[in-house]
């Protein structure tokens, strides 16, 4: 796993160009995080930049969560039915392996199809 350290959430927009941190806040000054350059999207970027980083953590967790419960129903069941329904829940429990690791900063494959995916789990 990543051992990276950031500065503590939740981020916040200054109304400017700078992402600001609220979880490290001292009195009344907000440590800058960044200062994105001005341009058409910026705002837009600004706030992508900052749902993402404050939903991080929470976001992990429900995969990490879905992860545990698909491995759990293959353990329980003693394996996986055939058909559809084994078919979406290896392609969910990979999925959610691969972004697992990438939201750790971990090694990870990334599947670029699903051939054999059919439907919504």
């Amino acid at each position: 796993m990543s051992d990276t350290r950031h500065t503590a959430t939740p981020w916040i927009e200054d109304g400017g160009l700078t992402i600001c941190s609220e979880g490290a806040r001292v009195g009344r000054v907000y440590p800058k995080i960044a200062r994105l350059e001005v341009g058409a999207d910026h705002g837009a970027n600004m706030k992508f930049i900052v749902r993402a980083c404050n939903s991080h953590a929470d976001l992990l967790a429900a995969c990490e969560l879905c992860e545990r419960i698909i491995t759990e129903i293959k353990e329980v069941a003693g394996g996986w039915d055939s058909g559809a329904n084994r078919q979406n829940l290896i392609v969910a429990r990979d999925d959610l392996r691969a972004a697992i690791a990438k939201a750790k900063g971990e090694p990870h494959e990334r599947h670029t199809a699903h051939a054999g995916a059919v439907g919504v789990v």
